[in-house]
């Protein structure tokens, strides 16, 4: 058995890291039939169980939580005192992956692999197989690592594996380490390969009682349930947040719909008023040619003012003055403002000065064809020119609530 100590193996310069190693040996294991060993490791303590007589796979097995604490692990095979094959461990200590390197004599990395991060509460397990006489292959926890050429002279190829030691960097207080030896009659495979090597735990060096392997196994199925159920909510969660996404694009969808479906009312509206102006004023044209024609032998302007007198006004003459000179105007102050309220009432001035004008009398300021031009075109006019279509339509209920108030 190699007598230097761990991090200055064979060949190689002193590492400089920690002194804290542990080397053990495991020898005389049974032919034809799987020996298991479990042993405690001190900090600094070597162990020696004799010469190994199988050379078929060799298993190492300890706690993900020993693995965790150490900066580096390290597996070796010998051949009396000739190093055959070498498996390096660097634990990960932050959420990037474990790495595995193999090394040469030398402590040259030959192969290195990246794996998954190994999560706590799950035991790691290092199983090298003697491929041939001249290669190893290296497992980690069931995944292929790499197949590389012994490390012995040529000539010591078919001699068989005397030796298997592992070491740990910094150790600070004891570990469970499981290790099995297979001859090269006996087939292993993946599938019962950690069942075969699960450490029967012993009682720790803190005196407490450790769990067994079916309530590690229960701890991580229950993690996994757990996991699921944690991925499970998420999934509910984001589907929930769709769910609301959709409904309020829907409402949204209806929404526009409806102001959709309002603006096409109110443009109906609109030309209806539209066309309610052009025939007032088509009428208010007729009753013009009307009275400037007269009739027959009688005086126009005598029939002018015997029709603007009050004794042959129509009988709505005062609500349609009531509607020119005090309802429009409250309802468009009412509606868009003063400011804008004296801006249409001064082009509505504009409007009745030009009909006035149009006209080539002096029409009196009370007659009857002045306030119907002035409640049925040039309110109306001034507003549609002016005014919003939903500022008009809210201008048009305010003139309605004020005339039920007056009339």
């Amino acid at each position: 058995m190699p007598t230097v100590p761990y991090f200055q193996r064979v060949g190689e310069k002193k590492w400089g890291v920690s002194p804290k190693a542990s080397l053990f040996s495991l020898r005389d294991l049974t032919i034809g039939k799987v020996d298991m060993k479990q042993c405690t490791l001190g900090v600094g303590e070597n162990r020696d169980f004799g010469t190994l007589s199988s050379d078929g796979e060799f298993v190492f097995s300890f706690a993900t939580s020993d693995y965790r604490k150490n900066k580096e692990i390290a597996i070796d095979f010998y051949y009396k005192t000739k190093v055959v094959h070498r498996v390096t461990l660097i634990p990960s200590h932050s959420s990037v992956e474990d790495q595995v390197i193999i090394k040469d004599i030398d402590g040259e990395t030959r192969s290195d692999k990246y794996l998954q991060l190994m999560k706590e509460n799950v035991n790691i397990v290092i199983r090298v197989a003697r491929t041939s006489d001249l290669s190893f292959s290296t497992y980690v926890n069931n995944e292929f690592i790499s197949k590389v050429r012994s490390l012995a002279p040529k000539k010591m190829w078919k001699n068989k594996v005397t030796v298997a030691s592992i070491g740990f960097s910094d150790s600070e207080r004891e570990v469970i380490v499981t290790f099995a030896a297979f001859n090269e009659e006996f087939e292993t495979t993946a599938n019962n390969e950690t069942q075969m090597i699960e450490p029967q735990h012993q009682e720790g060096a803190e005196g407490q009682q450790a769990e067994s392997p079916e309530a590690d196994r229960e701890k991580a199925v229950e993690a996994r349930e757990k996991a699921v159920e944690v991925k499970e909510k998420a999934v509910e969660v984001k589907e929930k947040a769709v769910g609301e996404q959709k409904k309020l694009l829907e409402e949204s969808m209806k929404d526009v719909e409806e102001r959709g479906k309002a603006t096409a009312r109110l443009e109906k509206v609109v030309a209806e008023l539209q066309k309610s102006l052009e025939e007032k004023e088509k009428a208010l044209e007729d009753r013009e040619k009307t009275l400037n024609r007269g009739s027959g032998d009688g005086d126009v302007d005598t029939e002018r003012k015997a029709t603007s007198s009050s004794s042959v006004n129509p009988p709505d003459a005062d609500i349609i003055k009531l509607s020119a000179t005090v309802a429009w105007p409250r309802a468009i102050r009412h509606v868009l403002g003063a400011s804008p309220a004296d801006t249409l009432e001064r082009r509505h001035d504009t409007l009745m000065q030009e009909w006035v004008l149009a006209r080539g009398d002096d029409i009196s300021s009370n007659a009857y064809d002045f306030f119907v031009y002035s409640h049925g075109v040039a309110w109306f006019k001034v507003v549609v020119e002016n005014a919003t279509q939903a500022s008009l339509m809210l201008i048009m209920e305010r003139h309605v609530v004020i005339m039920e108030v007056l009339a």
